[in-house]
C-alpha cells in the first residue's frame, strides 16, 4: 500500500517559477484549419474553423497503409462523425475545441461515421499504434456504426468506386458527460459502479479488478494524509490545488472504470441549477437515486435513505490510516462524531447554506475572464475559494455547537464557517486537543475536543486571540468579539465554541471524499481550466501561467506551517511560521499512481503533471462533452456570458 508522505523538493524556488507550455506560440503558428461535417438529424452543419490541429497530427500515412492505394480526389471530402449524445444535443464532442484532434470518438459508445457526400464507400478502421484492423465493411454504404474499444488514434478508410480513397483520422477518447447529459441508462451504469466503489474493500477490489485498483478508502486516506496533516494542508488553499483534486479525480476514474469500463469520471455543473430557478437544495442532484438528501432528517445527520442511504465510515481504521478519529474512524482527526455514517447537513453554525443563496452560477466563473486576462495565481485562488468552495460547505455543514447563543443575530456577521475553519487552525498550532483514544461505547459528549487548561493557564483570552493569529484570519469583526450580543457572550465562550469543534459532515471535513458527490464536483473546475488554457493559447485572453497563488488572510488560507518535529510532551505545542506548504511548490512531488495506464508508476510533480492534462496533450486519456458549452450560461456559453469572440 502506498502512503506517500508529503516533503519539498530541495533547492527548489520556494513557489513562483513559469510552467514550460507544451504548446508554445511559435507551435501555434503551424496549427491549420480543417473542415469538419457533424451529422445531426440528416442535416450537415459545417463548422470549418473551431477545430484545428497540428502538422503533427496531420502527417501522411501512406507509407504504412500498403494494403491502400490511395489516390487524389477530384474534390475535399469530409468525415462526419458523431454519437446518440452530438445527435441528440447537436454540439460535438469537446466543442471541437481540442486543438490535437482531428475527430474525437467516445470510447466504447457506436459511432456513427458518414462521408459528407453521402456516397457510398468500402470502410476500413485500423488502429493506428498497432495497425490492427478493427473494422472492414461487408458492403459499400453511406455510413458505419462502429465501437471503439480502446483510447488512441485511429485510422480510417473510405474507398468510394473501387479506386477513390479517402484517409481520415480520429480519436477515441474517455468522455466525461455532465451528469444530466447522460442516458437513463449511462447514468445508471455510472450510479451503478459508484456505489460499488464505495462498498468494496481495497483487498476486495484488488482481488476482483488487479492490483491497480485504488478502493474509496485508499483514495480518502490519500486525502487525509494531504488535508488532514499536522503541519498544513497540503492539498487546498495553495498553488496546487488544482493538481491535486485534477490527480485524484483521475485515480477515481481509472478505479471506475475497472468496475465498469464504459463509464467515466463524469461533472457535476452546478451552475445550471442558477439558470433553471432551482433552489439548490431542490437539485436533482440530491435525488434517492442520484446521491441521496442534502440535509437527512434525523438526529445524527446521517444520509438514510436512497442509493447511498448509511454509507459507511471505515471502522478500526488505525491499522489502515495512521489519520483517524478517537474512534479509529476514517474521518478528520477533529471531527469526534462517533456515528460510523456518511453525515450532511445544509446549515452551518445555524446558517441555511453557510448564508448562500445558490451554487457559483456562470456569472461567477465568467468574471474571472471578462476582462480578458487571468493568472494561474488568481485562478487557483478563485478555483479554491468562489467557485467551487461553497459547495463543500453547503452540503456538508456544521452543528453541535457548545453554546446555543450563536443562534442571535449576528450583526452582519456572516461567514459561519469561520467557526470551524479557525478550530482547525488552533489544532495544528497545538491548542486544540482531540483524546486518543475512545472506546466504541464512550458518549461523544465525553469524548470531544477541547483547549486543556495546561495549556490555556495564564493566557488572557485577549493575548490568545493575539497570539493564535485569530485577528488576521478570521472575518468575524473585532466589535462581534469585544462587545457582546447578549448577556453571554463573552471572548472566553468565543474560545470554548473554537476549542470544543462540534460535528462537520464528510464535505466540510479532509474527509470529503467520503461523501460521492465529491467526485463530480471538481470535473468543472479541470474543464474551466482547459478551456482557459485554449483561450490563452489563441490569444482570446492573456493567460499568464506563472505558478503562484493569490494569497489573502482568512480563517481557511493562513499560510502558515507548523513543525510538529521534536514534539515529546503532551502539553508542548509546534514552531509555527509563514511558509509555503509542501505540496504546493512547482516541483513538489504528486502522491498518484497509475495514471496513464496500471503500468505506470511515475510520480509527476505540479510541473509535469500541468503539462500532462493539458488540452494540448493528445495522449491524455480522457476529454470533457464541451468546454465552451455551460448550460448554466447565456446561449449556453461560457464565451457568450463572459463576453469574448471565440
Amino acid at each position: 500500500m502506498n502512503t506517500v508522505r508529503y516533503s519539498s523538493i530541495p533547492d527548489v524556488d520556494d513557489v513562483d517559477g513559469d510552467i514550460d507550455h507544451p504548446a508554445s506560440k511559435s507551435r501555434l503558428n503551424t496549427l491549420v484549419t480543417t473542415g469538419i461535417v457533424l451529422v445531426i438529424g440528416g442535416l450537415a452543419l459545417m463548422n470549418r474553423s473551431s477545430a484545428s490541429k497540428s502538422l503533427d497530427s496531420m502527417e501522411s500515412n501512406d507509407a504504412q497503409l500498403s494494403s491502400f492505394d490511395a489516390r487524389d480526389s477530384s474534390f475535399t471530402e469530409y468525415l462526419s462523425v458523431s454519437n446518440e449524445y452530438e445527435r441528440r444535443t447537436g454540439t460535438p464532442l469537446g466543442d471541437h475545441m481540442y486543438p490535437t484532434i482531428d475527430h474525437m470518438v467516445q470510447v466504447h459508445k457506436e459511432t456513427k461515421f458518414e462521408l459528407a457526400s453521402k456516397r457510398f464507400a468500402s470502410w476500413h478502421v485500423q488502429e493506428k499504434s498497432s495497425m490492427d484492423t478493427v473494422y472492414v465493411s461487408e458492403v459499400d454504404s453511406a455510413s458505419i456504426d462502429v465501437t471503439l474499444t480502446k483510447t488512441g488514434d485511429y485510422i480510417i478508410h473510405a474507398v468510394v468506386d473501387s479506386d477513390e480513397t479517402h484517409q481520415f483520422s480520429a480519436t477515441a477518447k474517455i468522455i466525461r458527460y455532465e451528469l444530466r447529459s447522460l442516458s437513463s441508462e449511462d447514468r445508471n451504469v455510472y450510479f451503478s459502479a459508484l456505489r460499488k466503489f464505495y462498498w468494496i474493500s481495497q483487498e476486495d477490489g484488488e482481488s476482483i479488478y488487479g492490483s491497480s485498483y485504488q478502493s474509496l478508502t485508499y483514495l480518502l486516506r490519500q486525502h487525509l494524509y494531504g488535508a488532514a496533516d499536522k503541519a498544513c494542508d497540503h492539498w487546498h488553499d495553495a498553488a496546487g490545488i488544482l493538481t491535486h483534486h485534477v490527480g485524484i479525480t483521475w485515480e477515481f476514474e481509472n478505479s471506475m472504470r475497472l468496475i465498469d469500463e464504459t463509464t467515466a469520471a463524469h461533472y457535476w455543473d452546478y451552475t445550471i441549477e442558477s439558470k433553471e430557478g432551482v433552489k439548490w437544495y431542490d437539485s436533482i442532484i440530491f435525488d434517492d437515486d442520484w446521491f441521496g438528501e442534502n440535509s437527512p432528517n434525523n438526529a445524527d445527520h446521517a444520509v438514510s435513505k436512497g442509493r447511498f442511504g448509511y454509507t459507511p465510515i471505515m471502522k478500526d481504521a488505525r491499522m489502515f490510516s495512521h489519520i483517524t478519529n478517537p474512534y479509529g474512524l476514517l474521518r478528520s482527526p477533529w471531527n469526534t462524531n462517533p456515528v460510523p455514517y456518511l453525515l450532511r447537513h445544509n446549515k452551518t453554525v445555524y446558517d441555511l447554506a453557510d448564508g448562500n443563496t445558490r451554487f457559483p452560477n456562470c456569472t461567477d466563473f465568467a468574471s474571472y475572464i471578462s476582462n480578458g486576462s487571468i493568472t494561474f495565481s488568481a485562478l487557483a485562488a478563485a478555483v479554491n475559494g468562489q467557485l467551487h468552495g461553497p459547495v463543500h460547505l453547503m452540503i456538508g455543514g456544521h452543528w453541535g455547537m457548545k453554546h446555543d447563543f450563536f443562534k442571535v443575530d449576528k450583526q452582519g456577521y456572516s461567514t459561519s464557517d469561520d467557526f470551524l475553519l479557525t478550530s482547525k487552525f488552533l489544532w495544528r498550532q497545538g491548542f486544540v486537543r482531540t483524546p486518543n483514544y475512545c472506546s466504541d461505547d464512550t458518549p461523544h459528549s465525553e469524548c470531544t475536543a477541547s483547549c486543556p487548561e495546561k495549556i490555556m493557564r495564564n493566557i488572557s483570552t485577549h493575548e490568545f486571540l493575539e497570539h493564535t493569529g485569530f485577528w488576521n484570519i478570521t472575518a468575524i469583526p473585532n466589535q462581534f468579539v469585544e462587545d457582546s450580543i447578549s448577556a453571554n457572550l463573552t471572548t472566553q465562550l468565543l474560545i470554548e465554541e473554537f476549542c470544543h469543534v462540534g460535528s462537520a459532515g464528510e464535505m466540510f471535513t479532509s474527509a470529503a471524499p467520503q461523501d460521492p458527490t465529491f467526485w463530480p464536483l471538481h470535473g468543472n473546475a479541470e474543464r474551466y481550466l482547459q478551456y482557459i488554457r485554449i483561450l490563452g493559447e489563441k490569444n482570446i485572453i492573456d493567460y499568464n501561467q506563472t505558478w503562484g497563488y493569490d494569497h489573502e488572510d482568512s480563517a481557511s488560507d493562513t499560510h502558515v506551517v507548523c513543525d510538529w518535529a521534536g514534539v515529546e510532551g503532551e502539553f508542548e505545542r509546534p514552531t509555527c511560521k509563514k511558509e509555503v506548504c509542501a505540496g504546493h511548490k512547482l516541483n513538489d512531488l504528486l502522491p498518484f499512481e497509475h495514471l496513464m495506464s496500471a503500468s505506470d508508476d511515475k510520480v509527476y510533480s505540479n510541473k509535469e503533471f500541468y503539462e500532462l492534462i493539458s488540452p494540448y496533450n493528445h495522449e491524455l486519456p480522457y476529454a470533457y462533452d464541451g468546454l465552451d458549452t455551460w448550460r448554466g450560461c447565456t446561449n449556453n456559453s461560457l464565451t457568450t456570458e463572459a463576453d469574448l469572440t471565440l
